[in-house]
């Protein structure tokens, strides 16, 4: 296995992450020592996988994703998602990051993901599932509506999930409205105004997502 001091370039970092054997514990609770890039790099690398996810994860089972992508997304595991708010790392650097997690949701999750809901335990759900429906929710940020410094940031996070929103995937829209029902604490207009839109878009939608939406617009979600 490839130590984390050997880790040099964005196939090499793709590798420690994810080209790994999955077990219980994961890899990234008994490892010790594990390598991060600095927080710059961080939010290249991860532009970089989820703009490109359809190819650069092709090479790995669901399973490897779903532990992989819990290691980046869980700042209990890692610190990789503070590359993305942290205001030492350059904006664009940041703001590109941000966006490029359209590509995770579009190229990776609504490919892998089955159609089924988590928020209902529903049967048939793919390992990915459960990553795709709490990522907005484990993502460390849910906005700073009074902090003028935080707004470039606010705005981009949600144009991301209100963009995400119009993908026609069950678990996809399910784990937006997750991500907005946590943000209507923060931002209740734009919200709410992003969710009607969306129900005003899909009249067909099933039942049970359509009363997650509307929980979701009432900012009750779990």
């Amino acid at each position: 296995m490839m130590k984390g001091s050997a880790v040099k370039t964005f196939d090499d970092w793709c590798k420690h992450i994810f080209d790994r054997a999955c077990s219980q514990p994961a890899w990234y609770r008994t490892e010790e020592g594990d390598w991060e890039p600095a927080k710059a790099q961080s939010a290249d690398y991860l532009a970089n996988a989820f703009e490109g996810a359809k190819g650069v994860f092709e090479p790995y089972s669901d399973n490897q994703l779903k532990q992989g992508l819990n290691y980046l997304v869980d700042n209990g595991c890692s610190g990789y998602m503070y590359s993305l708010i942290d205001k030492e790392v350059p904006w664009p650097a940041r703001k590109r990051g941000i966006q490029s997690i359209y590509g995770l949701f579009e190229q990776c999750f609504a490919s892998r993901c089955s159609p089924r809901l988590s928020s209902i335990d529903e049967p048939g759900r793919n390992l990915l599932n459960g990553i795709c429906y709490m990522w907005w929710d484990v993502f460390p940020y849910h906005g700073h509506p009074t902090q003028v410094e935080w707004k470039d940031t606010d705005e981009q996070i949600l144009a991301v999930m209100e963009k995400a929103l119009g993908i026609a995937h069950d678990a996809c829209r399910e784990s937006v409205l997750h991500g907005l029902g946590h943000w209507h604490v923060s931002y209740p207009k734009r919200v709410e105004s992003a969710i009607d839109s969306f129900l005003f878009e899909n009249p067909g939608l099933r039942p049970e997502l359509n009363q997650y939406a509307l929980s979701a617009r009432a900012g009750k979600v779990n």
